[in-house]
């Protein structure tokens, strides 16, 4: 009899102890989530970085990344000739299965720290590029294409707008 309490009051223990370090969104959602990227044209640069500016990923699409759902970034889309766009992926709302935590902080805790009680949008992303010329039509704008490739060998794009000016 004193065997079979032991036992019981052992698993109890685990199941306890298991309780309080996982909560639900954790256990049911998971801590990150999938993001799909697509361009047109395809085979344009993609950069992802968290909003403290450290770059996570690099890839061209189209490309599928996974993303802690506790953090915010920014995906940037390249292509030399085209204009770079930037998405923002952010905190949208907090997953449903979240509030089976209901009463319990520790759940709560767990949840919010592992980032799995938060939805990010948006999981899929279309851009469409779009096309600069040196001369825009009707105006004096140029555009310059740079391409800067730093030290460790990774690339970055930019597209500069200028605007001559007249001297008389």
């Amino acid at each position: 009899m004193q065997c079979r309490l032991s036992n019981f009051l052992t698993w109890a223990a685990v199941a306890c102890a298991f309780m309080v370090m996982v909560g639900c969104a954790t256990l049911f959602k998971g801590s990150s989530a999938s993001v799909t990227i697509n361009s047109s044209p395809s085979s344009a640069n993609v950069e992802i970085k968290r909003t403290d500016g450290v770059v996570l990923q690099q890839g061209m699409t189209p490309m599928t990344a996974r993303l802690n759902k506790g953090k915010e970034y920014a995906v940037a889309i390249s292509l030399d000739g085209y204009e770079t766009q930037t998405v923002p992926i952010v905190k949208d709302g907090i997953e449903t299965v979240a509030f089976c935590n209901l009463g319990s902080i520790p759940f709560w805790a767990v949840d919010y720290v592992t980032g799995s009680m938060f939805k990010l949008a948006p999981l899929t992303i279309n851009v469409q590029l779009k096309e600069v010329t040196a001369l825009d039509s009707g105006s004096s704008v140029l555009y310059a294409f740079l391409t800067i490739v730093n030290e460790d060998g990774t690339q970055q794009y930019a597209t500069i707008k200028m605007v001559p000016i007249a001297i008389n």
